[in-house]
């Protein structure tokens, strides 16, 4: 899920799910069962979504309210915190 020019999200909609991870080119991974939180590794689905979170050129995911809490820290601690597309 590389992606090479830059987003800038802070917030979406649910009903806007769909069109934005086709933008990000997840949508295919995610419906597919292929993407994981990056923290604990568990199937992201649309109940257990949390975040979207840039990672080593990645768009990535976490899950719960902790799993969101370790994504923001290894962010912080990432050289590389913008995805581009």
């Amino acid at each position: 899920m590389k992606m090479s020019k830059k987003h800038t999200i802070h917030a979406f909609h649910e009903d806007d799910t769909e069109k934005l991870f086709k933008k990000l080119e997840i949508w295919d991974d995610f419906t597919s069962g292929k993407m994981k939180c990056l923290i604990c590794d568990e199937v992201l689905t649309f109940e257990n979504l949390g975040a979207l979170v840039p990672y080593k050129n990645e768009v990535c995911g976490a899950c719960s309210p902790l799993c969101i809490y370790e994504a923001q820290k290894l962010v912080s601690q990432s050289s590389n915190r913008t995805v581009k597309k």
